[in-house]
């Protein structure tokens, strides 16, 4: 009788890899691509992430329509309580009801239905909407925001100070050029090493202070502009989740405000950069922000019935009479003057 031998040390080597496998190997009859228990359950959790995103999408675009659904019943409301017979409304989720030859220093956001200033007065004329008849009285129902803002990243002095948040990137060769100095609200800035390898990244931690972000601000430098990056959010700084894209085109030294659509209380937030024309990564500031929007009436509103040769105020909310001494035309427009910072989300006007 003969007998194989095998030493002591691979005999124990061979049962831990066995354990090993035991434990993390699927069981029979399992299909998928994960190989092991812990791929399977990775797989799980990035999938979970993407469920979630995707449900915060449509809980929004929902919430909007809702919103839209009660401010036009709003206006037939009005309609109907002053026995008005005409009425249009503006939902701002396309532009055809925008002048733009005759509208400036806007910016219209179709995905949540909204038009905002842009660094200054932003002046909205409306097409012009044809009445059977000369009218003679309006009312004019709006919805405005005056977007608040929290800014979510300390003033920075170091990487890691002040506790809990941590700044890092791809890179920090140089040492004048560190991550966090483009949190430090000076004119420093960071600089990441040259032709190291992609993808570029600059990332911070929020700690135990993870919010929602939904506004990014950055601040570009003279070169290595990360344009056409991604903004991404992830809760182990490990699996990331996209939020939004940078602008493709980014001019030096200007500051950029990209909002997006974001209700998960992320810890970790970074730009990123997978393929650059430029062989480095600079940001002179980076700020997260958590907006939320308070109702105001802050703009001025005009009503003109001959196609916008005549201009007459109209207050939001109140019956308005056209005066005697203007011209009888049957061209309805309206013009909006918003201040800066501020937003309109839609507009009834009707008219009898």
């Amino acid at each position: 009788m003969s007998m194989d031998i095998i030493s002591y040390g691979v005999a124990n080597k061979a049962a831990s890899d066995q354990k090993k496998t035991r434990d993390t190997t699927l069981g029979a009859g399992v299909e998928g691509q994960a190989h092991n228990l812990k791929e399977r359950i990775d797989l799980a959790e990035k999938y979970i992430q993407g469920v979630v995103r995707l449900a915060d999408s449509i809980i929004v675009k929902d919430t909007i329509n809702i919103m839209k659904a009660n401010a036009r019943l709003n206006v037939i409301a009005k309609s109907k309580r002053y026995k008005l017979a005409n009425m249009v409304f503006e939902d701002f989720l396309d532009d055809s009801g925008i002048d733009a030859a005759k509208s400036t220093n806007f910016s219209l956001d179709i995905t949540l239905g909204k038009v905002s200033s842009v660094s200054g007065t932003a002046v909205i004329t409306s097409t012009a909407e044809t009445a059977d008849a000369v009218p003679s009285k309006a009312i004019l129902v709006t919805e405005e925001n005056m977007p608040q803002k929290t800014p979510l990243i300390p003033t920075m002095i170091s990487n890691i100070r002040p506790i809990p948040y941590v700044a890092s990137a791809y890179d920090q060769t140089y040492s004048s050029n560190q991550a966090w100095m483009a949190f430090d609200e000076t004119s420093n800035y960071f600089m990441g090493g040259v032709n190291a390898k992609l993808p570029y990244w600059l990332m911070i931690d929020l700690g135990t202070n993870a919010e929602a972000a939904n506004q990014l601000e950055i601040i570009t430098t003279g070169y290595g502009t990360p344009q056409g990056g991604l903004i991404q959010g992830s809760m182990d700084g490990k699996t990331f989740e996209n939020l939004a894209t940078l602008p493709a085109s980014m001019a030096y030294y200007r500051t950029y405000l990209i909002d997006f659509v974001n209700t998960v209380k992320y810890r970790y937030y970074r730009l990123i950069q997978t393929t650059s024309g430029l062989n480095r990564m600079e940001v002179n500031k980076m700020q997260l922000y958590k907006v939320t929007s308070e109702g105001a009436q802050v703009g001025k509103y005009f009503i003109s019935r001959d196609d916008g040769v005549t201009w007459e105020p109209i207050n939001p909310g109140e019956l308005f009479y056209f005066g005697g001494n203007t011209p009888a035309g049957t061209k309805i427009r309206t013009r909006i003057e918003m201040p800066d910072k501020s937003e309109l989300l839609n507009y009834g006007l009707t008219w009898s």
